[in-house]
């Protein structure tokens, strides 16, 4: 099976599971999941985070936005920009109206780019599955994967919850890898040495 048969296959997996997540349940795991993420010492230390505005299923990042809030850290989330046909990073702004975008996903009202200097010390990424070696796998668009790369980012932080991390993620070199994993149950930093093998065409 080749890598695209797997990652149709693993999101057809993980999204089944989500199906079946009771909503009290999700509220209460993402919570530790937040928690964890405070942990983080790069976290602790971000000046700007960059963050997500959760769809059903995904961890609530609900308790990082408060937080970040209350400690002065800025904030910024992913909008999709017409100009370029892609998803970019918006700042949130306190009270911020919040709508529903493209693909159904929450997004800032008034899209207030972040610009191509400004540093993320830290962004966090929802995904539907992630391994020890840092690699994600994304819903197929590759919006998340146009976020991540060729931006001034600190790290990259994958969250999900613990039934999400599989032994082995399919990966392909236009991939962007994660250098942390924060679940409800664990923090999973890339193990160094280990690189994300890529397979061959066929």
């Amino acid at each position: 099976m080749n890598a695209q048969r797997k990652k149709d296959a693993l999101r057809v997996w993980v999204r089944t599971r989500r199906q079946e997540l009771d909503e009290t349940w999700v509220k209460a795991q993402s919570i530790l999941v937040c928690r964890r993420i405070f942990e983080l010492p790069e976290f602790d230390a971000a000046r700007a985070v960059g963050c997500y505005l959760p769809m059903p299923g995904e961890a609530d990042t609900g308790e990082v936005i408060v937080q970040c809030r209350a400690v002065g850290k800025r904030l910024c989330v992913p909008a999709f920009c017409e100009e370029t046909g892609q998803y970019e990073l918006a700042w949130l702004k306190p009270g911020e109206k919040i709508v529903t975008g493209r693909r159904r996903a929450p997004e800032p009202a008034d899209r207030d780019w972040i610009a191509e200097e400004d540093r993320v010390d830290v962004i966090l990424a929802p995904g539907l599955a992630f391994d020890a070696a840092g690699t994600r796998l994304g819903h197929g668009g590759g919006h998340y994967d146009n976020l991540l790369r060729g931006r001034q980012i600190g790290i990259r932080v994958g969250v999900a919850f613990e039934f999400q991390v599989a032994p082995r993620v399919p990966a392909t070199e236009k991939d962007v890898g994660m250098d942390v994993i924060v679940t409800n149950e664990r923090i999973i930093r890339r193990i160094p040495g280990r690189t994300r093998r890529f397979p061959r065409a066929e």
